[in-house]
């Protein structure tokens, strides 16, 4: 880092001042694996601080030798036995023409510039403390990012052309992150919401009575109208975890069905 990143200074001897500044060390969560390192994409296997599972939710420090060295070897074998399995070729061209056609070398800004003001973004709203307000303001501007800034970047060669596509890339991780932060309302690990404070185990759904006691009379059904000192309720909770609820809202959206 240089002094123009940031400085703090120690006393009035500038000869004590150090830079300070962000680095990537690593990530916490990530894919998700089964025991083989295999995703959900068929084909798809990961190892190594891109995955998420061993640790909890959070990340050992020191600890990574599992998530290396033990599925590395695991996954290794079992990718290298997938693909000795697997006869055809997927043809993917089209595809890959399509993307590299919406890269139009305008006179967009650099993907330099685009680079440095996703560090700025991530920096402001997605390193140790997040809120829906942050998380809102910079889904937004990576959409824009996306759609209108990148793909109009300037390219001379073809170097720079994988600069273009490497950024789109970053942006396109950064999203996610930012959706799963968003769909994340509690604090867990490592991950803070100064909206979301507290640790959500369960969602409550709905409330069943099953039975009231009144002043120790039990197994009563309806105690209106009933006069007492002492009442109790033995419930039914219908509950979820977070992730299920919010799975469950989307699908059914997606159906156009109302969801409160």
């Amino acid at each position: 880092p240089t002094k123009s990143v940031a400085t703090t200074l120690l006393g009035d001897d500038e000869n004590k001042q150090i830079d300070v500044t962000h680095s990537a060390h690593a990530v916490n969560g990530g894919i998700v694996v089964d025991e083989w390192g295999a995703t959900e994409i068929d084909g798809l296997f990961a190892v190594g601080e891109t995955i998420a599972g061993p640790h909890g939710a959070d990340r050992l420090g020191g600890g990574m030798i599992s998530q290396s060295c033990v599925f590395g070897k695991r996954t290794g074998e079992k990718a290298a036995s997938y693909s000795s399995e697997i006869n055809s070729i997927n043809d993917h061209h089209e595809e890959i023409q399509i993307r590299l056609e919406k890269f139009k070398n305008s006179n967009g800004p650099s993907y330099n510039t685009i680079r440095k003001e996703l560090k700025t973004l991530a920096k402001d709203n997605l390193i140790v403390e997040r809120n829906g307000k942050g998380l809102d303001f910079m889904d937004k501007r990576i959409n824009e990012l996306i759609n209108e800034e990148i793909i109009n970047s300037p390219f001379s060669r073809n170097i720079s052309l994988i600069k273009n596509l490497e950024t789109e890339n970053l942006l396109t991780v950064a999203k996610l992150m930012v959706k799963s932060a968003k769909m994340r309302k509690e604090s867990r690990g490592s991950h803070c919401r100064s909206d979301y404070q507290n640790i959500d185990n369960k969602s409550i759904l709905h409330t069943i009575p099953i039975s009231y006691s009144v002043d120790g009379a039990n197994e009563i059904l309806n105690p209106i109208g009933m006069h007492s000192s002492n009442l109790s309720v033995k419930t039914h909770l219908i509950s979820a975890s977070p992730s299920a609820v919010t799975k469950l809202i989307q699908s059914a959206n997606e159906a156009d069905i109302e969801s409160d």
